[in-house]
């Protein structure tokens, strides 16, 4: 029987080994750590959100990390994990984002 996978909530990585409510896996494409709240793993210093949030659920927080995520040019964390014809587009659907707005996303981020 296969292991369940479970998806990344900032950037759609749909091959995690725990699920992100309960863990503290690092995400090898964006380099999230769960159950960190408020900081982001991927930058070399913490970084302060400025308001409370429920880091299981709450998609304002993931959309702050995200945009984080794509300012640092969506660099994977492990690039040994990096699929070979790997699709960031297909890969936000996993999100919830509609395509127009992950669009949007790569528009205002066009180096990626």
């Amino acid at each position: 029987m296969e292991k369940k996978k479970y998806i990344c909530p900032v950037c759609g990585y749909d091959k995690l080994e725990q699920s992100p409510a309960e863990s503290y896996e690092i995400c090898p494409c964006c380099g999230y750590e769960f159950g960190t709240c408020d900081y982001y793993c991927n930058s070399n210093y913490p970084v302060d959100v400025g308001y409370e949030f429920n880091y299981k659920e709450d998609e304002k927080f993931y959309s702050y990390v995200r945009e984080l995520w794509f300012r640092q040019g969506c660099k994977w964390y492990h690039k040994e994990k990096m699929p070979r014809n790997w699709n960031i587009k297909k890969q936000l659907l996993n999100t919830g984002l509609s395509e127009s707005e992950i669009d949007k996303l790569l528009e205002n981020y066009k180096s990626i």
